[in-house]
């Protein structure tokens, strides 16, 4: 999770300044599915990670390989945890591309990492099959894609799948994806320009592909769109970065003061979160699955 959050500050840092990448850390500590997942080890933690850290990495490529080691590491990361739900970094980094970093050079990072992570698989496949004399990926591709396919092809039900999601988006990333809405609607209306920020269009769209990618499987949880969550709570507090100066004003603190009120903040919430589940947890928890 800690590692989460410095990707996280990091890469809205790149786009929306010191300030912007401070709220957005908090913003993302303050939100339900953070406190929620103190307390939880899913798979979805590595995907945040691997999807926030990869377009962190990405952002930075034509500065040095390292960043484009982060990425390739990243894809690696996804791949060896997550599976088919990898493509979510695949989407994200196209997004990415496509908004901000339209160069040769970030376009062949994508190319060549995805060709890594591809060769990496069918190498772990090869040695699978060597030691089992069975294929690792014909077993996984074929659940996968019978769970994907197995009550067929319903429009209705890809609908209710997106509304069902779009639901736990209010919840998880609340109260910034609210806020998100609402400056996005006045945008519209008092021609701002807000949302031809960078930041914020990347993370609407990331978390939109996101969102429309695991709508297609009938099999839902709350968790699956988790980099979803961590991009609209990030791009709710950029907005009000944007907006409001007197949120900006909280965060143009110095570094140390503010990672010490992050480090106290992180510490009382876990305090409590382990009090409430250990007490009242069958009481309170919401949408659990």
């Amino acid at each position: 999770m800690l590692l989460l959050l410095l990707a996280l500050h990091g890469l809205v840092r790149i786009y929306g300044g010191q300030s912007a990448a401070w709220g957005s850390v908090f913003a993302f500590v303050l939100t339900p599915v953070f406190i929620q997942y103190l307390m939880r080890a899913n798979h979805e933690l590595p995907l945040a990670l691997a999807v926030v850290a990869g377009l962190y990495g990405l952002s930075r490529c034509e500065e040095s390989l390292r960043w484009s080691a982060l990425f390739v590491a990243s894809l690696f990361l996804v791949v060896f945890i997550k599976g088919v739900s990898s493509l979510v970094l695949t989407l994200s980094s196209t997004a990415l591309w496509a908004i901000a970093l339209r160069t040769r050079r970030v376009l062949s990072v994508i190319t060549a990492g995805h060709i890594l992570a591809l060769a990496a698989v069918l190498g772990f496949e090869a040695l699978y099959r060597f030691a089992t004399g069975e294929s690792f990926l014909s077993f996984y591709l074929g659940f996968q894609g019978g769970k994907a396919v197995e009550a067929g092809f319903r429009p209705e039900m890809k609908l209710y799948n997106l509304a069902w999601y779009l639901a736990r988006a209010l919840w998880f990333a609340a109260p910034w994806v609210i806020i998100l809405a609402y400056y996005a609607l006045r945008s519209l209306r008092d021609r701002s320009g807000l949302m031809r920020d960078t930041f914020l269009r990347l993370a609407l769209a990331s978390s939109a592909l996101t969102v429309l990618f695991f709508s297609l499987f009938d099999r839902k949880a709350d968790r699956y769109i988790f980099p979803a969550y961590v991009l609209l709570a990030a791009a709710g507090s950029a907005a009000l970065d944007k907006r409001k100066p007197s949120w900006r004003k909280l965060f143009e603190k110095t570094p140390v003061r503010l990672a010490l009120a992050l480090g106290a903040l992180l510490v009382v919430l876990t305090l409590l979160r382990v009090y409430f589940h250990t007490y009242h947890y069958r009481f309170i928890r919401l949408w659990a699955h």
